[in-house]
């Protein structure tokens, strides 16, 4: 849901680039559309994930514009319209299809003003999002901060994103 909703935002049209000289009217639709994703979203928040490993582990879904800081064991998915930085430590598998500078040191992977979309998926990493109409997908165990404008679903739980960092936990919902 979240990459259509980028895949929809990133549609160059005249409507849009009209909103780019009215910042208000932009962030009132990416409001307005993370509204309707999370309502569309609430309805199937038990749907299987997308990784059978992980399996009967918590769902957090994010979008807007802001900070995740996220350490956890499990897949993430991660979709940015506009330039994000994202930064990962420790995954076993990161693929990610976009444009934007990359940087590869170590344990560490580094992606600068990347438009596109990401995958990451691992046991214990650590991910550091940062970006404007961004959205991502995390199903496993282990914790996020979060901050910004915008919203997240965490197990059909909606939750308001704010300037202040919020600690939410990502968890099968019977735990």
């Amino acid at each position: 849901m979240p990459i259509l909703t980028t895949t929809i935002l990133s549609t160059k049209t005249k409507f849009l680039s009209s909103l780019s000289r009215k910042p208000w009217m932009r962030s009132l639709l990416v409001l307005a559309v993370v509204a309707l994703v999370l309502a569309s979203m609430t309805g199937v928040a038990g749907a299987a994930p997308a990784s059978e490993e992980f399996a009967g582990q918590g769902r957090l879904a994010c979008e807007g514009v802001g900070v995740a800081i996220l350490n956890m064991t499990g897949h993430l998915d991660v979709a940015a319209d506009r330039g994000a930085n994202a930064f990962f430590k420790g995954v076993e598998s990161l693929h990610a299809v976009g444009k934007g500078r990359r940087i590869d040191r170590g344990d560490w992977t580094y992606l600068y003003g990347w438009k596109g979309e990401v995958n990451a998926e691992g046991r214990d990493f650590y991910a550091h999002l940062t970006g404007n109409s961004a959205s991502f997908v995390a199903i496993g165990r282990g914790r996020a901060r979060v901050k910004g404008h915008g919203a997240c679903n965490a197990n059909g739980v909606i939750i308001k994103l704010t300037p202040v960092f919020q600690e939410i936990s990502l968890e099968s919902p019977s735990s």
